[in-house]
């Protein structure tokens, strides 16, 4: 038996481990400790004999691990050849030209700043990426077309136009179109569903 000469009294947990200090001692009942094991229980964990109490080592090594979840990053949007690629192609020629004579089209749309569809007779369209963003340029402009003969071609300019007070003035830049790229109904409205808010 140990004598009380040897027996040292277990300081006090500190204030933020008091409760699981109190835990602990419950379990394992702590309450003095003989000085000669002193140096043998450093070097030991304190393991809980209820199991719904978690050991000493597992909740202290887990306070302040843990992080919140990083948030989901929203995809990218689809490019325009991957929005073609994934609808049915023309069943004309697929062949991209680079001038339209001024009656093959007989509408041109503003899909987004970048894109322009001219829709001709039939079923027939073709789409214009142009050489960079168009500034200015919006779905509902008109569009004037500054040409150098009765085609219409690629390194041509367009500008954005709208009616103020009876008078046209331009809304956009002037900016140099691109080639002309067939494309059928389904990859037309899937271009505009996709891309025409971009």
């Amino acid at each position: 038996m140990v004598g009380p000469s040897s027996m040292t009294e277990v300081p006090p947990m500190p204030m933020w481990i008091s409760v699981l200090g109190w835990q602990i001692g419950r379990a394992v009942g702590l309450c003095t400790v003989p000085r000669n094991a002193m140096s043998a229980m450093s070097n030991r964990k304190l393991y809980s004999a209820d199991p719904k109490v978690p050991d000493a080592t597992s909740v202290i090594g887990t306070v302040g691990s843990s992080s919140p979840p990083s948030p989901p990053q929203p995809s990218p949007p689809p490019t325009v050849d991957e929005i073609l690629a994934s609808a049915p192609q023309s069943d004309g020629d697929a062949q991209s030209v680079s001038c339209l004579r001024s009656g093959a089209y007989t509408e041109v749309e503003v899909i987004n700043p970048e894109l322009l569809l001219f829709r001709g007779r039939g079923e027939r369209m073709w789409l214009n990426r142009m050489r960079q963003a168009c500034v200015g340029l919006r779905l509902d402009d008109a569009l004037a077309f500054e040409m150098r003969n009765s085609r219409l071609c690629e390194l041509d300019t367009i500008r954005g136009i709208d009616s103020f007070g009876g008078y046209w003035s331009a809304t956009s830049a002037g900016c140099s179109l691109g080639s002309f790229d067939p494309v059928s109904p389904e990859q037309a409205d899937l271009l505009k569903t996709e891309l025409s808010n971009s």
